[in-house]
């Protein structure tokens, strides 16, 4: 029997008109060696009914109480087997031949982690060509804290190497909304990342319920973020001391601009005292990019 490479990992939380559409991309992935397994964090809406109806074709996992997305994301991890893991939200949608697409670039460069491209929607799923790619546009780091573009927001965008993932211990349920973020600090510098260019791999689904519309809960969360890489809990704070965390000033940034575009301008330009020497770091990177040029892609053929 094939040894499974790839563990998907879906959580949901009352999402009975999204959790059909999430389970059926993972189920319908070309990718042979893969599980899925989904966790229901307590769902009251029905939709533990519609998991339950997929029987062995999936491993669910139930809470009896909501413990929050963190925790569901966790207790996945623990039951998985494969070598690397797949984070899918409930409300998002992997394209068919997304795990085809990462196994390409596992057998290439053997990453700690991949961070994967997102097209967002709202509504009805698009309709996108079921025909695999032919070739793939991706970065290569020695560690993550070198990446020199942006990417999406959300847990879905990232692929970590099950034994990595264990090293930094996992989604750390203090970091609010910006636990992402806060994971990829822990993993600056675990060793080879890759960054998608293209194709994307995530429909990310827009909704009333998206915890991006939350202000005031992601600049909670962005201030976690600046207190926990005082207190050095990243490993890039460990190796240059006083020195802040090159990938905190993007997201931060972010989070001062929906605030001030939401009109809470007291909120983000308070925000925007503390977390202004993150943004210098990456605005110094971001020009340096500029100078001396980014890290150079590359294509794989599929």
């Amino acid at each position: 029997m094939a040894k499974t490479l790839f563990s998907i990992i879906i959580t949901s939380y009352n999402q009975r008109d999204f959790i059909r559409d999430s389970v059926e991309s993972a189920l319908s992935q070309h990718h042979s060696c893969r599980e899925v397994i989904v966790v229901d964090d307590g769902s009251t809406d029905g939709s533990l009914a519609i998991l339950e109806g997929y029987g062995n074709a999936i491993q669910l996992v139930k809470h009896e109480r909501n413990q929050g997305m963190c925790e569901a994301r966790n207790d996945g991890a623990s039951k998985a087997v494969g070598e690397y893991l797949v984070f899918l939200d409930g409300d998002d949608i992997l394209k068919p031949w997304a795990l085809t697409v990462y196994g390409r670039i596992v057998d290439a460069c053997r990453p700690k982690v991949i961070l994967g491209l997102l097209s967002m929607f709202q509504g009805t799923p698009p309709v996108f060509d079921q025909k695999l790619p032919r070739e793939i546009e991706i970065v290569r780091y020695d560690n993550l804290v070198e990446k020199d573009r942006s990417v999406g927001s959300g847990g879905t965008f990232l692929v970590i190497e099950y034994q990595t993932f264990r090293e930094v211990d996992g989604w750390n349920r203090d970091s609010g909304l910006m636990e992402n973020y806060d994971l990829a600090a822990r993993l600056a510098f675990s060793g080879r990342a890759v960054q998608i260019l293209a194709p994307s791999l995530i429909l990310y689904r827009i909704h009333t319920t998206n915890t991006s519309h939350n202000i005031r809960g992601l600049i909670t969360g962005c201030l976690k973020l600046l207190a926990a890489d005082r207190s050095n809990k990243y490993s890039v704070a460990r190796r240059r001391r006083f020195v802040p965390c090159p990938l905190i000033g993007g997201p931060a940034l972010m989070v001062v601009r929906r605030a001030l575009r939401a009109g809470l301008y007291a909120d983000g330009l308070k925000l925007l005292t503390r977390v202004w020497p993150w943004i210098a770091i990456t605005a110094l990177a971001r020009l340096r990019g500029r100078v001396v040029g980014r890290r150079p892609a590359e294509t794989l053929a599929l």
